[in-house]
C-alpha cells in the first residue's frame, strides 16, 4: 500500500506519529518511530500488531516486567576492537547496564515462550552470561568508579596520592594557624587555583609568606601563595596522578580487550534493547489510548464496532467532553457508504475514523475499537 504525504497530513497521522515517538526512551527507537509508515506486506503488518499485543497483554496483566532503563552503546561498540581507543568510564557502565537488562529480560521469558513467543524470539541470538558484568565489576565500582583494588600498581599509587594529600594539608593548616597570629590573611584566608591549596595573602604583606605566587585577585588587594613547603609535594602529588591516569588506561585497555571477545553478544544488546524500546514505545501509546488488536482481513472488509478517532478523544478528554464511539461496515458487497446530516453532525469525523485508523493498524500500531473489529 502507497499512501501519499498529503493524506498522511490530512488525517494527522504525523500527531499520532509525535505521540508514539514521545514514549521512546533512546534515539534510535524514537528515529525510527518518526519513519512509521503503511506497511505493504499483510504477514508483516500481523507480526507487528501480534508482537504490540504480547507487550500490552504482560503490560495488563501487571507481571513485573524488567525496567527498560538503558542507554546506547553505539560508541562503544564501534571502540571495542579498536586497539589503544579510549571509552569512557559511563560507556564501560553503559555497558554494564545493557548486561545486565539483558539477563533480567532472558530469565523473564524463561519459560514463558508459549506465551509470549514472539518476544521471546526477539532474544535468540542472545544468551546469558556473567562473564561482562563480573569482568566490568572487578574495576569499577557501584558509583562508576575505578576501584583502588583494580590493580595492586593502582593501589600503591593512590595509597601513596592519600599520604602526599594528607601532608599537604598538614603542612597548609600548620601555615594557616602560624599566618593568623601575624593578621596577614584575606577575609577567605585559602582558596585553590589549578587543583593546588593556596593561602590568600593581603597584598601588602606578601613578602612575609614563603612561597610561590601563583595568581592575584582582580582588585590586586589580594595575592594567592603556595606555601613553600608544600611546592615539592604539590610537584610529587602532579607526577603521581599521572602516574594514576596512565595505570588506570591500562586497567582499562585490558577490560577493552576482555570485551572484545563478547563484541558480537554486545552488538546484540543494542540490537534487542532498541527494538524493546521501539515495542514499548508503541505499547505505551496503545495503554493511553485504550487500543487493542482487532482481527484484521485480506480481503476487502472494513467493521469497526466502538471505533473511537483518538485525537478526537484526547482533545475531548481534556476538556472533560464524552466522545461517542462509531460502527462503520463496509465489504465487498457494500463498497459505499452515504452519510448524510447538518453541518457538525460528525460526518467529516467519521470519515477520518475510519481512514486515521487505517493507517495506524497498516503501520502497524493498535487501535481504539472493540477487539470484534475487523
Amino acid at each position: 500500500m502507497s499512501v501519499d504525504l498529503q493524506t498522511l497530513s490530512d488525517l494527522e497521522f504525523n500527531t499520532i506519529q509525535s505521540w508514539v515517538t514521545d514514549y521512546a526512551k533512546q534515539p534510535t527507537a524514537a528515529e525510527r518511530l518518526t519513519r512509521l509508515q503503511p506497511i505493504p506486506n499483510f504477514g508483516e503488518i500481523q507480526y507487528q500488531l501480534d508482537k504490540t499485543f504480547e507487550f500490552l497483554q504482560i503490560r495488563e496483566t501487571g507481571e513485573t516486567f524488567p525496567q527498560l532503563d538503558f542507554e546506547e552503546i553505539l560508541a562503544e561498540i564501534k571502540l571495542i576492537p579498536i586497539k589503544n581507543a579510549s571509552i569512557s568510564l559511563e560507556g564501560f557502565m553503559r555497558i554494564h547496564q545493557a548486561s545486565l537488562l539483558v539477563n533480567d529480560l532472558l530469565h523473564f521469558f524463561d519459560k514463558r515462550e508459549k506465551e509470549y513467543p514472539l518476544l521471546a524470539n526477539t532474544l535468540e541470538n542472545t544468551y546469558y552470561t556473567k562473564e561482562i558484568v563480573e569482568a566490568i565489576e572487578k574495576v569499577f565500582d557501584r558509583s562508576g568508579n575505578v576501584k583502588d583494588d583494580a590493580s595492586e600498581a593502582l593501589f600503591s599509587i593512590r595509597n601513596n596520592i592519600k599520604a602526599v594529600r594528607n601532608q599537604i594539608n598538614r603542612n597548609f593548616d600548620k601555615e594557616i594557624r602560624k599566618l593568623l597570629k601575624d593578621n596577614i590573611l584575606g577575609d577567605t584566608r585559602e582558596t585553590f587555583i589549578n587543583d593546588r591549596r593556596v593561602l590568600t595573602v593581603v597584598s601588602s604583606h606578601k613578602r612575609k609568606v614563603q612561597g610561590t605566587v601563583v595568581g592575584s585577585s582582580n582588585t590586586g588587594t589580594l595575592t594567592y601563595i603556595e606555601p613553600q613547603v608544600n611546592v615539592p609535594l604539590n610537584n610529587e602529588l602532579e607526577m603521581l596522578m599521572d602516574d594514576e591516569r596512565k595505570e588506570i588506561f591500562r586497567i582499562l585497555q585490558i577490560l577493552r580487550q576482555e570485551l572484545s571477545h563478547f563484541i558480537t553478544l554486545i552488538r546484540e544488546y543494542q540490537e534487542v534493547l532498541t527494538e524493546f524500546d521501539f515495542i514499548n514505545a508503541k505499547t505505551r501509546l496503545a495503554t493511553a489510548l485504550n487500543c487493542t488488536r482487532p482481527k484484521i482481513s485480506e480481503d476487502l472488509n472494513i467493521e469497526l464496532i466502538d471505533a473511537i478517532h483518538p485525537i478526537l478523544w484526547r482533545n475531548n478528554s481534556a476538556q472533560k467532553k464524552k466522545t461517542f464511539p462509531q460502527q462503520v461496515s463496509l465489504d465487498k458487497f457494500s463498497r459505499m457508504l452515504v452519510i448524510s446530516g447538518p453541518n457538525a453532525g460528525g460526518k467529516s469525523i467519521t470519515l477520518k475514523s475510519v481512514g486515521l485508523l487505517q493507517l495506524m493498524l497498516q503501520s502497524g500500531l493498535l487501535v481504539p475499537v472493540h477487539e470484534n473489529s475487523v
